[in-house]
């Protein structure tokens, strides 16, 4: 097979003759014509013109058939349609975006999503906007609208009229004529002195009248609030809906349903005829909190003790009641107010006070079965042959109430019984009670049967026992081998198995009392137990009047018999017949004094 290798040209040619890949010779002839026409060669015969095929881009692809001649990513029909070179490879239509459609019919050159009619930049696909013309593309200009603002701390980036929105509503501070928006216009402020970027700096107007009080100046402006009352005698100077407060609650008149803080509202106060302004004057009936009143006797008093349901509330005024009957409570968050030392209930014939799920019975373990949750007993005085016993459920508040000259064959004036069917109570605090010359303990927290119990969260505070053991009226002493003592928290009682924990005894006073004046027994587990601040003085009375050494342990000021929880801080011990302070060896004594102690200051190890 005989192949023509290499180009053509006018003139002379070289020619290689090759017979399959082995070169046989060279030769030159002149092409005459390079189509097919007859052309004279050298060293043989004519013979007819070979035809000799072009190919543009060499890519091996004739031309004729090379549907891109010039190899350039273009089909020659779309150079020829768009006005290019076929044969050019460097001749091609311009097409930023790569996206085949050239610039010249694509309606978004870059391809970035911006019309070429509206891209202030059509050939760069990072920019599109130059809101202020100066030729920087808004994503890479740092202030758009040539404020001298950069876009970060601009309110406006892209307004060249605005950059900052003081208030945040929306409408820069150039426009906006309240930049702080607080109701005063800039122009005010600036005329009255304040800041008008500043929501917190605005003229004073206090009587509303849209005149500041700088133009009407306190000197001037007698009634800021402008409700007719002048400024000095104007409890609320300020609030135009309230003037008075005569009990000095921070409530108005006005808001207050009880002006003058009697317990009584106004209203009622109107309804029986008494004075809704004067404290002094009220109606004197036992209130319950539905409205319903009773004549202040002792009679209606039980009564009203036994119409009390849940969370029912009783009102007891000033005056003097004698009851033969117990006052009963048994419903949770009962509430028992008196009007202070001038209510006075008179126990007669064995009466009491008794809370109790279970009032009623005569049988002692189903009365002390259980108590009930949330009771209030405050601003009283009791007194007679009767106590206050209370089967304990949890939170139980007594305060300023006060024992006098009680004569009781139960132990305590103020009894709390831990119930026999409750493992557990918690919240027991009584603050500002006291008690004067009581027939037994003055304050008495213990169990009353056999059985397991536990009591925590106890707080006395600001509470008085002086002559427990003492009968009133003159009488002398209960007399030899009955226990009595000021405060007692921790007893020995039929075997029982007791736990106090987390009782706090603050700023208590216990004075001449038969026996200790703080009291806890060996036997009933203490947990963290603080007695802080008391006073102990002239306890042991026992001694002086038996003219007896013995149970002189119990004659103590302050007596913890006891090997673990109990700390004493802060305390004074005078003048007992027995030591100031008579304690276990764990408990724990700070910072303690006393003097004239019968047998010294301080005995650790009983």
């Amino acid at each position: 097979m005989i192949s023509i290798v290499g180009g053509w040209m006018k003139g002379r040619i070289k020619i290689l003759l090759v017979i399959g890949m082995l070169v046989i010779s060279t030769f030159v002839v002149v092409v005459s014509s390079v189509y097919g026409k007859p052309v004279r060669q050298t060293g043989g015969e004519p013979k007819p013109a070979k035809k000799v095929v072009l190919d543009t881009d060499g890519d091996g692809i004739p031309n004729n058939v090379d549907p891109d001649d010039d190899n350039d990513g273009w089909t020659d029909a779309d150079e020829r349609l768009y006005g290019t070179d076929p044969l050019n490879p460097a001749n091609y239509p311009l097409d930023t975006d790569g996206d085949h459609i050239p610039n010249i019919v694509d309606t978004d050159d870059d391809n970035d999503g911006y019309n070429d009619t509206v891209d202030a930049f059509p050939l760069d696909p990072k920019e599109w906007l130059d809101t202020d013309g100066d030729g920087i593309g808004n994503n890479a200009d740092t202030d758009d609208d040539n404020d001298g603002y950069s876009d970060n701390v601009d309110a406006f980036p892209l307004d060249p009229k605005e950059w900052l929105d003081t208030d945040g509503d929306g409408v820069g501070n150039n426009a906006d004529t309240d930049d702080d928006n607080d109701s005063w216009t800039d122009a005010d402020e600036i005329l009255y002195g304040t800041d008008p970027l500043n929501p917190a700096d605005y003229p004073s107007d206090t009587g509303g009248n849209v005149i500041p009080d700088i133009i009407i100046p306190d000197i001037v402006d007698y009634d800021y609030d402008n409700d007719g009352y002048n400024d000095d005698v104007d409890a609320f100077p300020l609030d135009p809906t309230e003037w008075l407060d005569t009990d000095g609650d921070g409530v108005g008149n006005n808001a207050d349903t009880d002006d003058d803080n009697d317990s009584w509202t106004d209203a009622d106060e109107i309804l029986y005829g008494t004075d809704p302004l004067n404290p002094a004057d009220y109606p004197l009936m036992i209130r319950g909190n539905l409205g319903n009143v009773w004549e202040p006797t002792g009679e209606n008093l039980v009564i009203a003790f036994n119409s009390l349901q849940e969370n029912g509330e009783l009102w007891i005024p000033s005056g003097t009641f004698t009851v033969t009957n117990n006052l009963c409570i048994s419903k949770d968050g009962v509430k028992i107010h008196g009007a202070g030392d001038g209510t006075v209930i008179v126990f007669s014939n064995g009466a009491r006070l008794l809370s109790s799920r279970y009032p009623t019975p005569t049988n002692d373990s189903k009365r002390w079965s259980m108590g009930p949750d949330n009771i209030q007993l405050d601003n009283f005085k009791f007194t007679g042959d009767g106590q206050l016993e209370m089967v304990l459920g949890n939170n139980t508040l007594v305060q300023n109430v006060k024992a006098e000259n009680i004569y009781c064959m139960k132990p305590g004036a103020f009894r709390f019984i831990l119930p026999t069917k409750v493992a557990e109570v918690s919240g027991l605090t009584v603050v500002g009670c006291s008690c004067y010359r009581v027939w037994w303990h003055g304050f008495s927290v213990n169990c009353a049967l056999a059985g397991t119990y536990m009591i925590e969260n106890v707080l006395f505070e600001d509470c008085a026992s002086r002559y427990a053991g003492f009968e009133y009226e003159g009488r002398g002493p209960r007399g030899n081998g009955n226990w009595s003592v000021g405060f007692d928290f921790a007893e020995n009682y039929y075997d029982a198995v007791m736990t106090i924990k987390d009782v706090i005894v603050r700023n208590c006073v216990a004075e001449y009392n038969w026996e200790s004046g703080f009291h806890m027994e060996y036997t009933p587990t203490k947990i963290n137990v603080l007695i802080e601040n008391c006073v102990a003085n002239y306890n042991g009375q026992k001694r002086n009047y038996l003219n007896t050494t013995g149970q002189t342990a119990y004659c103590a000021g302050f007596l913890s018999d006891d090997y673990s929880g109990v700390t004493i801080k802060d305390c004074v011990a005078n003048y007992n017949t027995k030591h100031g302070y008579h304690l276990a060896t764990c408990t724990t004594l700070v910072n303690c004094v006393g003097t004239g102690n019968w047998l010294g200051l301080c005995n650790k190890g009983c």
